[in-house]
């Protein structure tokens, strides 16, 4: 007669969110092998135990799946909190404030060396000044170096040095890859602004220290604030190659998911993929492979998104955003993809951009139905029209969303919209009501770090709460739970890992996350307080804010 196996481990007294089909609160979950044995009530789960089990006693805490940031770049956000000058307001209050951090800076750093600044979304906004640096004030407190200050990554504001040092004039109106160079109306010479690209490299790091900030950025940034998984987007072998390294010496705690990213839509990393005969889902559970991301236009905390109808309140009565790819060319893109079994993550931020991102779908799968998991990133963030949510359902398009965003920069949508199109701006609980299903994800990337913690961001989807403390569009808010969804089984079925993670069900994977509060009881207002007391990665803690007794 076979021997009854038992957990390895026993996480107990415990209030165990499931979020599994049929909502169960459990108060036990086992573990064997880095895989849930049995969850439920504590007597049935002691059935699984013997002498050999840990016990781990969470007093009563609320235990949630681990949660899935779906959309992030954990190697520029990395490097972008670890080695440049923080320009986000706040801690910033006026523009003196962010001239004395560059200045301080430019003082540590060799002359002709980079200095990189972040501010934040609307950030022109929230200063006192009501507006960026310019590139004169800029020139003052580092004329030795070139600098760029990222309002996001969709506008660059430089100084005279970097303007120089990319050979920029009065003649240049686009860099390669699409950038637009913005010139004065009176002057006609360069401003410093560049929109949907930087003039000039990043900051650069040797291999071994990017290697080095990955490291340290997953673990002081991504595993304390609960996310076990992340699909994370990057541009180059670098960032894959540490992944594949620092999972071989030990030091990858969080699950990645790398996501190829075409940003200049060149269709190399397309051709690369096909050529090594790399799909989605190459890997293992830990480290594997997913989508390929392109751009078809900017985005509206730079009111470049392309939109169907002007933007208001701007010089140009006839701004719509921009367009970075043609038509033909995305459905180019979209095909080749679609038709070699690749995932395809459009971002498509105006209305017009998401049409289009739609339009290409269409025929792609007209052409040669299907099984996908194809997605539009930021869908329904801005201008998500009913029709537009109507044609993403039924061709099974998945929306990711950053709903920490309508605290960023929910202020200043209908300024900018209009009524009707604000309303139809963030609409979450139509989204979910028409069927779809969006994933949330922090979209990190250095600029407004707040919403690399997924309960501010559920906070935002539940309490519509803005930057200045309106509440914006709030029929719209959606529940604790949809909230909690969105962060877990819906992140896990953007990546088609629902059968692994975003549940705490039997045979899945054993990450969990231990909170200091019960999220289902408490006030609303309060969710985005809430601490991760323990991150668990396969039955594992590799993140302890305070732990139970362990007998």
């Amino acid at each position: 007669m076979p021997e009854l196996e038992h957990a390895d481990s026993v996480f107990a007294n415990a209030k165990v969110v499931t979020l599994d089909s049929s909502d169960q609160i459990a108060s036990a979950v086992a573990v064997k092998d880095g895989r849930i044995m049995g969850v439920g009530a504590e007597e049935e789960i002691r059935k699984l135990s013997d002498a050999a089990t840990t016990w781990v006693d969470l007093h009563g805490k609320t235990v949630l799946p681990g949660l899935v940031d779906s959309h992030c770049h954990i190697g520029l956000a990395s490097r972008s909190f670890i080695h440049y000058v923080d320009g986000r307001c706040p801690p910033n209050h006026c523009i003196n404030d962010i001239l004395e951090r560059i200045r301080e800076k430019a003082k540590q750093t060799p002359k002709g060396q980079l200095i990189s600044v972040h501010g934040s979304m609307f950030g022109d906004q929230k200063l006192v000044e009501k507006r960026f640096p310019t590139k004169e004030e800029l020139d003052s407190v580092a004329p030795d170096h070139p600098v760029i200050m990222l309002a996001s990554v969709h506008t660059i504001i430089a100084n005279s040095y970097t303007v120089k040092l990319a050979e920029v004039t009065r003649d240049t109106h686009e860099l390669s890859g699409g950038i637009h160079v913005e010139h004065d109306p009176d002057t006609g010479e360069p401003t410093g602004v560049f929109r949907e690209g930087s003039p000039v490299g990043y900051i650069p790091l040797s291999y071994e220290q990017y290697k080095e900030t990955i490291r340290s950025g997953i673990e002081r940034y991504w595993i304390p604030q609960g996310i076990t998984s992340a699909y994370s987007f990057t541009t180059d072998g670098s960032e894959l190659k540490a992944y594949q390294e620092l999972l071989a010496e030990g030091s990858l705690p969080l699950r990645v998911k790398a996501m190829f990213c075409e940003f200049d839509n060149t269709l190399v990393a397309i051709d690369d993929l096909l050529y090594l005969g790399i799909l989605p889902g190459f890997g293992t559970d830990r480290l594997s492979t997913g989508g390929v991301k392109i751009f078809v236009d900017g985005a509206f905390m730079t009111l470049s998104a392309a939109s169907k109808e002007p933007y208001f309140n701007l010089p140009d009565p006839d701004h719509r955003g921009y367009l970075r790819i043609t038509q033909e060319r995305l459905d180019e893109y979209v095909k080749k993809s679609h038709d070699a079994g690749l995932t395809l993550c459009i971002h498509a931020m105006g209305d017009r951009a998401q049409e289009m991102a739609l339009d290409a779908y269409e025929k792609a799968l007209t052409a040669n139905p299907r099984l996908h998991r194809h997605r539009i990133e930021h869908f329904g963030c801005d201008m998500g029209s009913p029709e537009l949510r109507r044609r993403a359902k039924e061709l099974g398009i998945l929306p990711n969303i950053t709903s920490g965003w309508l605290y960023s920069y929910g202020d200043f949508i209908e300024p900018h919209l209009g009524p009707e199109r604000s309303r139809q701006s963030f609409a979450l609980r139509s989204m979910i009501d028409d069927g779809l299903r969006p994933a949330d994800s922090s979209d990190q990337c250095g600029t407004d770090p707040m919403t690399l913690d997924p309960f501010h961001s559920m906070w935002c989807a539940v309490t519509r709460q803005t930057f200045f403390g309106s509440r914006f569009v709030p029929e719209e808010a959606i529940g604790v739970k949809d909230a909690l969804r969105l962060w877990t089984i819906n992140g896990a079925y953007s990546g088609g890992e629902e059968d692994l993670k975003g549940s705490i069900e039997t045979e899945k994977l054993a990450d969990m996350i231990v909170i200091s509060d019960d999220i289902l009881t408490i006030a609303e207002d309060r969710i985005r307080d809430i601490k991760v007391d323990l991150t668990i990665v396969g039955g594992q803690v590799v993140h302890e804010r305070s732990v139970g007794n362990r007998s």
